[in-house]
């Protein structure tokens, strides 16, 4: 019996526009439509494609989690040569993941896989942002004194989606809270070390017209200024965003100089 085996990162392939498809796919905006995307996107294997899958992969994005509930692997494989019944519910026959032969000692040059890295919904793998266009995530500049409390909307345009990592001057800021709903996309376990963890899907419905997507609060340990003390890095989380148009770009933030 031939089994293949991989072991990658869970991370591999699953970036916040694969949230993005979940979300569209749970809302019947843009339905699966390959019984592949549907394996893939069954990151717990209960043969369900929910809110808790979806979760499960903002939650990785968030490092809230370090692999898929349910002892789910990074990949799993399915013979080449299996013709799904339905496409839409892969689950509804026996998926071939293992060959089986009599004789391992003769020439076999047909015992081929087809390889799902779970969560990777557009086999999109890792992306190479050397090329493309950058979208910023904006907020204005803020002069501040010792011991005053700094309340900081974060606004981005047309964007469908974004993940990275929000890092400070630990040194001169105190991270003192957020608004209720950023707890959904934002991981502040590590902001004492001056660093957040961001994976934010557009809903309008959570939000007004140019009403800003997050709010932090921070206390001044001494006086300064936003400027060059606040910035996305991308040291465990590539910073992405996904536009209108579905195209994946790099996101920075932009500190302006005059009131947004």
């Amino acid at each position: 019996m031939i089994e293949p085996l991989r072991i990658t990162s869970y991370l591999d392939g699953v970036y916040i526009d694969v949230a993005f498809l979940f979300q569209s796919h749970l809302f019947g905006i843009l339905p699966f439509h390959s019984p592949y995307q549907f394996l893939a996107a069954d990151v717990d294997q209960n043969q369900i494609i929910d809110l808790r899958d979806m979760t499960a992969i903002q939650e990785l994005i968030l490092g809230r989690i370090n692999e898929f509930p349910n002892s789910s692997p990074s990949w799993t494989f399915i013979s080449k040569h299996h013709k799904f019944i339905e496409p839409t519910n892969p689950w509804i026959e026996t998926i071939p993941s293992t060959r089986f032969f009599p004789l391992l000692n003769e020439d076999r040059n047909y015992i081929d896989f087809y390889g799902i890295k779970m969560g990777d919904i557009d086999t999109s793998g890792r992306y190479n942002l050397e090329h493309r266009t950058t979208e910023y995530l904006y907020t204005s500049n803020q002069a501040f004194e010792t011991g005053e409390v700094l309340t900081i909307p974060f606004f981005a345009d047309d964007l469908l989606g974004f993940q990275g990592e929000l890092a400070f001057d630990s040194g001169l800021l105190e991270f003192l809270s957020l608004n209720a709903t950023a707890r959904h996309f934002i991981n502040d376990i590590n902001a004492q070390n001056g660093k957040m963890t961001i994976a934010w899907l557009n809903n309008e419905s959570e939000k007004g017209n140019n009403e800003p997507i997050f709010t932090l609060q921070f206390r001044a340990k001494r006086t300064g200024e936003l400027k060059n003390n606040l910035w996305l890095e991308s040291v465990n989380t590539p910073n992405l965003a996904v536009d209108k148009h579905f195209q994946i770009s790099s996101i920075a933030l932009h500190i302006k100089d005059s009131e947004i």
